[in-house]
């Protein structure tokens, strides 16, 4: 038996948190170029790209609202919401009561959407709770497990509740485990890993606060610069200011590069490999920095 929900209010409250975060991205990006280079245009980079990246995680969010639904039978209860799926055995549920019952000490993290309940909370009595709902608390129902329970609203809650009731006291004729499949990268080992992401995210780190002194540092440059030495350490070739960005767009390619043959390494079961490749991305941002310090301190 499946049971549809009904995502017209929070298609509607997602299309509207969509224009509002492209809306953002764009101006951040257009005041950014307009401006000089500082550390405020870097902001409003920073800003844009924040704002993109908020705009698809909302659209991938709104499709899997849109597409949830919940199948129930007598040995299990499955949440799919987009590609992703709950495998609930109906052997460890312990009963299912209205949303309402728990709001009292209910702590949820959710972003202030109006009826996206794709979240996580804490309840004093119940544990966690992971949400998947299109409405708000009054059209819910928590679906209670001794490890972690479940929100969610049905387009017909009574109709719902009666079912699920009634698989409940039935006895499974089956065992099933329980699962959370999540296809993407979340799933796979790479995410799983500590040092792969240490070292991915230390690269960008590295990048962005080299990017920063770039930026800050520009305002002070004048307006042809040393780029390179001869051996007896005198200036042989000079670039415009701007050049110092060139260096950059150099570093972010090495970057993407180094990170994307480290993922393809990792995948190929060449783990090692992958962290050299990670660790080598690293190195390529302290080359960056060295070259753009003495350009810098050269002009």
């Amino acid at each position: 038996m499946v049971f549809e929900t009904d995502p017209t209010a929070a298609m509607r409250s997602g299309i509207i948190a969509s224009v509002a975060a492209g809306l953002m991205g764009v101006v951040c990006l257009v005041v950014s170029a307009l401006v000089p280079p500082t550390l405020l245009s870097l902001l409003l980079l920073a800003l844009a790209v924040a704002a993109f990246v908020a705009l698809a995680w909302l659209v991938w969010t709104m499709r899997g609202l849109n597409a949830l639904s919940y199948s129930l039978d007598r040995n299990s209860f499955v949440i799919r919401h987009g590609n992703a799926r709950e495998i609930i055995p109906m052997a460890e549920v312990q009963r299912i009561i209205p949303a309402l019952d728990v709001v009292d000490g209910l702590r949820v993290r959710r972003l202030p959407v109006l009826d996206w309940w794709v979240a996580e909370g804490q309840h004093p009595a119940l544990g966690r709770i992971r949400f998947y709902a299109t409405g708000p608390l009054e059209q819910q129902s928590i679906i209670v497990t001794p490890d972690v329970s479940f929100g969610v609203s049905p387009f017909d809650l009574d109709a719902f509740d009666e079912a699920f009731e009634t698989r409940l006291a039935m006895r499974p004729t089956q065992d099933v485990a329980y699962a959370r499949i999540t296809p993407g990268l979340r799933s796979s080992a790479l995410w799983g890993d500590r040092m792969a992401r240490f070292l991915v995210g230390l690269g960008t780190i590295v990048f962005v606060t080299l990017l920063a002194i770039a930026f800050g540092g520009y305002a002070a440059l004048p307006r042809s610069i040393p780029l390179h030495f001869n051996n007896a350490g005198q200036v042989d070739r000079l670039g415009s200011a701007s050049s110092v960005f060139g260096l950059a767009a150099i570093a972010f390619g090495a970057l993407v590069g180094n990170t994307l043959l480290g993922a393809a390494l990792y995948r190929a079961n060449e783990r090692l490999a992958g962290y050299l490749a990670w660790g080598g991305g690293i190195v390529v941002q302290l080359f960056f920095g060295i070259a753009a310090g003495t350009v810098m301190g050269g002009g």
